[in-house]
């Protein structure tokens, strides 16, 4: 699958998380809104955001405006701008 098919989701609450992810993407698979999706691997260990592919751009667009304005409707410190992992770690309480 070419890149232009897969979207990094965030996740929270790790596989709680993924499990209302799935849930999502399921729902509109049976809507036929979508083809099939495929998960990918954890982008970290602290298991905060994931790869899906999906058969074609169109399915890859649609689901990653529907999920994402979703998850970041419930969880807006999870808000990506972009859909590669980033190399900076966050700040810490008392970093200056």
């Amino acid at each position: 699958m070419s890149a232009e098919h897969t979207v990094t989701f965030p996740i929270a609450n790790r596989m709680f998380g993924l499990d209302s992810l799935a849930k999502r993407l399921n729902a509109l698979v049976s809507d036929g809104q979508i083809r099939d999706w495929h998960p990918g691997r954890w982008i970290d260990w602290g298991h905060t955001a994931i790869r899906i592919t999906f058969d074609s751009i169109e399915d890859a667009t649609l689901a990653k405006t529907l999920c994402l304005q979703h998850t970041t409707a419930s969880h807006p410190q999870l808000m990506r701008l972009d859909l590669a992992p980033t190399a900076t770690a966050p700040e810490r309480d008392g970093d200056q």
